[in-house]
């Protein structure tokens, strides 16, 4: 019966997927709403099982690999340092501004900090994918988009420390952080220098050997190696995977491996992780809050897309690139469950089924939001008033 239930998933989110493309809608919408369909909340016909989840996992995987060997990463190591100040920024204006709103709920402390940290995260799935459809992946603004997302990443893994801390001693402990950080600078200088040699060495040997057949299994190798050194590290396996498409991007057979891992991906695993995720949504669990949760949702929207606008218009990007970026920044991450499940013994059960909910019902809002920003041009100056001369954002300043 689990692998009736898997074919049921897959038809139904790769039918979804295909009709909300001819729509010209995201395809990850589609997706995620098969899921909710054929899930608990409506017909009931396909449950969360050990197989599914399993293979979601190995989606995830699929599609964070697939988004790291597309990236130009030259231009993101050339403005890293940008790039870790505007991240930095962004987060500190979201994390206040939902304290604030934390505090006049009038939530306890533990709960402000979750819900705050929880904002934070955006899901890199989710806007790939979108941009990905969109045709926009290595547009300028999509570069940005997913700068900005490898980034937040870190910023997230940082978050969960710092959380996990919080919740064993009910105090704020910096020193995992520091840890932390130093494990990540030492881990992407070694490995960057030597990492990379090796992998070259052996993308080549493939080339000139005739064994392309193995280009696939090699990638995934790689990535899974990297992920369980980054995972003995005790950081986020996520990371090594993000690491490993970096590494294999900048090999001179990517452009066959990045073909090899969209096919195997997008014709199987991808689908099933954003349909496992609306196999999650119960529409019973939420009824009693449901005016609460619309409520939230549209706050959630509206601080995290002016918090990110507001941020690129202060590092001078231009107002139509920043409120497109923003848009794009309004997806929660799939860490927020991980951060909801931590949190579950500090919060009360209510709002842990808020949480749940808002990470699926915002990812399938997200991608309408990002799509109509980016395909709506938006004049300057009609949201905000901009003083001196803006340009378009090519990984410039004005």
């Amino acid at each position: 019966m689990e692998l009736l239930g898997l074919a049921i998933l897959l038809f139904a989110a790769k039918l979804g997927g295909v009709i909300f493309k001819k729509l010209k809608q995201p395809s990850v919408a589609g997706e995620l709403l098969a899921g909710v369909i054929v899930g608990p909340s409506i017909l009931s016909i396909v449950a969360q099982t050990p197989l599914i989840q399993s293979i979601s996992d190995l989606g995830l995987v699929f599609l964070v690999l697939l988004i790291s060997m597309t990236i130009d990463w030259r231009k993101i190591e050339n403005r890293a340092e940008m790039l870790g100040w505007i991240e930095l920024f962004r987060a500190v204006l979201t994390f206040g501004a939902f304290f604030l709103i934390g505090s006049y709920l009038a939530w306890d402390f533990y709960t402000k900090i979750v819900v705050s940290m929880i904002a934070l995260l955006t899901s890199t799935a989710v806007i790939s994918r979108t941009l990905i459809d969109m045709n926009e992946l290595k547009s300028s603004v999509g570069e940005a988009l997913i700068a900005i997302n490898v980034v937040g990443d870190i910023v997230s893994i940082i978050g969960i420390t710092i959380l996990a801390g919080f919740i064993s001693t009910s105090s704020i402990n910096l020193e995992p952080v520091f840890t932390l950080l130093l494990l990540l600078i030492g881990f992407f200088v070694v490995m960057g220098r030597v990492g990379g040699r090796v992998v070259n060495k052996m993308t080549t040997a493939i080339q000139r050997y005739g064994i392309e057949d193995t280009l696939l299994a090699f990638t995934l190798i790689i990535a899974f190696v990297f992920a369980s050194i980054t995972e003995e590290l005790r950081l986020a396996g996520l990371l090594g995977v993000f690491f490993a498409g970096m590494l294999l991007s900048k090999s001179g057979q990517y452009a066959t491996a990045s073909k090899k891992v969209r096919e195997v991906g997008e014709s199987f695993f991808i689908p099933i992780f954003f349909g496992s995720i609306g196999l999650a949504f119960n529409l019973a669990a939420v009824y009693s809050q449901v005016y609460f949760i619309i409520a939230f949702i549209a706050v959630l929207i509206g601080v995290k897309w002016f918090c990110t606008t507001l941020t690129f218009r202060a590092f001078r990007f231009s107002t139509e690139d920043s409120i497109k970026i923003g848009s794009g920044m309004i997806s929660l991450s799939e860490l927020t469950v991980v951060m909801a499940a931590m949190a579950f013994a500090t919060v009360n059960p209510p709002l842990f089924t808020m949480l749940i909910v808002l990470f699926i019902t915002m990812n399938i809002i997200a991608p309408f939001i990002t799509t109509a920003a980016f395909r709506r041009p938006i004049a300057r100056g009609r949201y905000f008033k901009v003083s001196g001369k803006g340009t378009t954002y090519s990984f410039k300043r004005d």
